[in-house]
């Protein structure tokens, strides 16, 4: 709620949302892959709004393989290799 709000936000925003869904729903954000789909849903919500090559190169915006992503997407083959399917 302090992000409608328009409260200032922490540095950490991914911890502080999964203790704001954990306040509604205890198991909702609960294995690595959740918080791995929850780092690559703000990365994409805040895409747009990144403006430094650098940090462009450092996400993996700029050239895939290489960031962030690129890793996010290999441990997602691994995590989901190793989660049970629900």
């Amino acid at each position: 709620m302090q992000f409608l709000r328009g409260s200032p936000l922490d540095d950490d925003i991914v911890f502080l949302s999964t203790v704001f869904v954990r306040l509604q729903r205890r198991l909702a954000v609960s294995s690595a892959l959740h918080y791995l789909f929850i780092y690559r849903t703000v990365l994409h919500w805040i895409a747009p709004y990144i403006t430094s090559i650098y940090q462009r190169f450092a996400l993996g915006l700029s050239w895939p393989g290489v960031g962030f992503i690129a890793k996010y997407e290999s441990m997602v083959k691994h995590l989901s290799k190793i989660t049970p399917a629900y």
